[in-house]
C-alpha cells in the first residue's frame, strides 16, 4: 500500500502554477503580442490565470493599465482582459475586452494595487455607491446616533459583529474593494460591494447598501468567496 501511494504521487506532483515559457515573458513583450498597439502603450502590468491541473495552458491574461487620477476623488485604470484558452488549437481571441475599474483615493505607486472591477455597471453612480459608504462610514466613527440601519453577520470564524455593525463599517477597508455593482433587480440606490481585508479569493466583507433617502441601511456580512 505505501509503495502504491509512492507511486501516485510521483505520478501526480503539485503543478506549479507560475507562468512558463512565453506565459513568463515580460509584461511589455506579452502586451505587443496580445494587444493592439494603443493598449500594449497603457499597459503597465499583468497576471496570466492558468488552471492548477497538470499541464494546463493558460485561459487568460488580464493586464492592468496605467493609473490616472479622475473625478470625485478617484483612481481609474483600463482593464484589458484576453482569452488564450485555445491558443495551441485554434489561436487566442486576440478581442480584448477593455472595462475600467476604480479605486477611491490617490493613485497608489504598488502595481499591485487592489482596483474594483464595475461589472458594468455605471462609472459615475458607482463613485457614488462608494462614496456614500464612505460617508456612512465617517458617521459611524462618531458617536451620535446613526441615520441608517446597519446589520452585521459572520458566516465564518470568530464573531465579527459584536456591537452589531458599527465598528465593521468604521473600519471597513474602502481601500480594498475589489467589486462594486448595482443589486440585482432591486431599485435605484441598491447596490453590493465586495471589500477584502488581505487580498481578492480570500475572506471578505459582502456590503449590501439601500441608499434610498429616508430609509437607507447596510448589511455586512463576513464570510468566504463563492468557489469561481
Amino acid at each position: 500500500m505505501v509503495l502504491l501511494e509512492l507511486a501516485l504521487v510521483a505520478a501526480n506532483p503539485w503543478v506549479d502554477p507560475a507562468p512558463t515559457g512565453r506565459w513568463a515573458a515580460p509584461t511589455s513583450q506579452l502586451a505587443s503580442e496580445l494587444l493592439p498597439s494603443d493598449m500594449a502603450r497603457d499597459v503597465v502590468s499583468h497576471v496570466v490565470t492558468r488552471p492548477i491541473v497538470q499541464g494546463g495552458e493558460p485561459f487568460s491574461v488580464e493586464f492592468s493599465g496605467q493609473p490616472r487620477s479622475s473625478e470625485g476623488g478617484f483612481c481609474e485604470r483600463y482593464r484589458y482582459y484576453v482569452s488564450v484558452g485555445q491558443l495551441a488549437k485554434s489561436g487566442p481571441d486576440l478581442s480584448p475586452v477593455r472595462s475600467t475599474q476604480i479605486r477611491v483615493g490617490d493613485c497608489p505607486r504598488d502595481p499591485a494595487a487592489i482596483f474594483a472591477n464595475l461589472n458594468a455597471s455605471n462609472l459615475a453612480h458607482a463613485k457614488q455607491a462608494i462614496r456614500w459608504v464612505q460617508w456612512a462610514q465617517n458617521v459611524a466613527r462618531l458617536t451620535t446616533p446613526l441615520p441608517f440601519r446597519v446589520s452585521c453577520q459572520t458566516e465564518t470564524g470568530p464573531d465579527r459583529c459584536g456591537d452589531g455593525g458599527r465598528e465593521a463599517l468604521a473600519n471597513l477597508p474602502l481601500d480594498k474593494v475589489f467589486i462594486v455593482m448595482p443589486q440585482r433587480q432591486s431599485p435605484p440606490h441598491h447596490w453590493a460591494l465586495a471589500v477584502t481585508e488581505s487580498e481578492p479569493g480570500q475572506l471578505l466583507w459582502d456590503v449590501a447598501i439601500d441608499a434610498t433617502p429616508g430609509k437607507s441601511s447596510i448589511d455586512l456580512t463576513w464570510k468566504i468567496p463563492a468557489p469561481f
